[in-house]
């Protein structure tokens, strides 16, 4: 009997230990993902986060043509990239121009030869954000002076980049059918519930937003909770190219004829587009807690939406430049909230440089620098048509005045590697002792 126990002690001592090794080995792993997030949770507003530092990525405007350029051509192509440069409202995009008549061995310029076989005029292609150069255009017009006022900016646009840079937490932008009374049925439900998130969602207290480490006291937008719907008719030919933007935002928008309704934030992310039955109450509130949540610290990338493009000069607009020297944040406050709405294709880490070909036997490669500091001397493009009746502001009356700012310094989070050292060791020392008191244990029991 006593040798039976003595074995079943034997063969519960190695469990022990390594129930021992296990704890210690958890702790330390739980220090380490601890010690590397910030101290703080970052308690600014997704959407004022967004507003604040985050840059929106440059579309890929590609000309395509067979024939050799005329001064004409060459003129207009230059109007795009001054477009991308002018210091009052640079647009978020850069330029390719492609011979399809060069003779190469490269199998990319192959493909759009391939593609564009019957081309007989230039034309213009837009592409999303990070998009390779064979890939399939959200927007395609032959190359003119109107068609290029309309890719880069629009009436439409330029609303939505009033309301954003005034203190619209999110311009929710809703896509008519034409069909008045599917129409009329969705703008309803989001009206009656644009005016009651308004009023029901709450900022966190305005001491503890200037207390957080990313709290910018510089900026010129009134910080509040605010929303409001921009509707497209369809038809409006200034808006092609916008609207074309925002049914690529996800993959299978452009085939539907119901309502189709998202919020646009920050700089000009569009994301969460809700559809038919799908505009609700519940949804609806889902995303706006969403964009008003905290946010803790990632790469944009690592985040739902896409870039819109969009003519303005945000820092000038917000106020400060946009801060690349900290990390982005993983937007939070929804877990229950899981969408898919990255474009199709690669997609790079944020400020990585966009994939525009430098070896196609091009006849001109222009990447466009998108710094609102550029000294091109240039005229600014055509402005667009007046503003239609249907972009009058349908939004709710906002809540009172944002917090005041203050000053804050970002705490120093490097101190925090030598104590991950230290509870690692400690864990490991807690293993070591632990086994050998059960062992010496086990022997005086024996």
């Amino acid at each position: 009997m006593t040798n039976r126990n003595d074995g079943s002690q034997l063969r519960r001592r190695p469990r022990r230990s390594a129930m021992i090794l296990v704890l210690a080995a958890t702790l330390a792993g739980v220090s380490w993902h601890h010690a590397a997030q910030p101290l703080m949770a970052c308690e600014i507003p997704v959407f004022r986060y967004a507003l604040e530092r985050w840059s929106p990525d440059p579309y890929q405007i590609m000309v395509v043509h067979r024939s050799p350029l005329t001064k004409e051509q060459q003129t207009l192509i230059r109007r795009i990239e001054v477009a991308a440069d002018q210091p009052a409202k640079p647009a978020n995009l850069q330029v390719l121009t492609v011979d399809l008549a060069a003779k190469t061995d490269d199998p990319t310029l192959k493909l759009l030869q391939a593609k564009y076989e019957t081309l007989t005029a230039p034309l213009i292609t837009v592409c999303q954000p990070h998009s390779q150069p064979d890939a399939t255009p959200i927007w395609t017009a032959p190359l003119t002076a109107e068609n290029i006022d309309r890719l880069v900016d629009s009436p439409a646009r330029q609303e939505l980049v009033r309301r954003l840079t005034t203190g619209h937490s999110a311009v929710w932008i809703m896509l008519d059918t034409g069909n008045a009374e599917q129409d009329n049925a969705a703008v309803a439900v989001i009206e009656k519930e644009l005016a009651r998130l308004s009023k029901e969602l709450k900022l966190p207290e305005k001491s503890v937003l200037e207390a957080d480490e990313f709290f910018k006291p510089e900026t010129k937008v009134e910080l509040k909770i605010d929303f409001s719907l921009l509707r497209l008719k369809p038809g409006d030919a200034n808006e092609e190219a916008f609207r074309a933007m925002l049914l690529a935002s996800e993959a299978d928008l452009k085939d539907l004829k119901e309502p189709i309704v998202m919020p646009v934030f920050g700089r000009g992310r569009a994301c969460f587009a809700l559809v038919g039955k799908g505009i609700s109450s519940q949804q609806m509130e889902e995303n706006s807690r969403f964009l008003v949540g905290r946010c803790s610290c990632q790469i944009k990338h690592d985040n739902p939406g896409v870039d819109l493009l969009l003519a303005a000069n945000w820092d000038n607009l917000v106020g400060g430049r946009s801060d690349v020297s900290k990390p982005l944040p993983e937007l939070s406050g929804l877990g229950v909230l899981v969408v898919d709405v990255e474009p199709a294709g690669d997609t790079k880490p944020a400020g990585a440089a966009p994939p525009l070909p430098q070896k196609l036997g091009l006849k001109t490669v222009t990447p466009v620098a998108l710094s609102p500091a550029s000294t091109t001397a240039a005229t600014e493009p055509t402005a667009a048509a007046d503003k239609p009746k249907e972009l009058a502001d349908s939004r709710p009356a906002p809540m009172a005045a944002g917090p005041s700012v203050a000053d804050t310094n970002n705490p120093p989070t490097l101190f925090l590697a030598p104590i991950v050292a230290i509870v690692i060791g400690v864990g490991i020392l807690l293993a070591v002792v632990g086994s050998l008191w059960l062992r010496n244990r086990g022997g005086a029991g024996s």
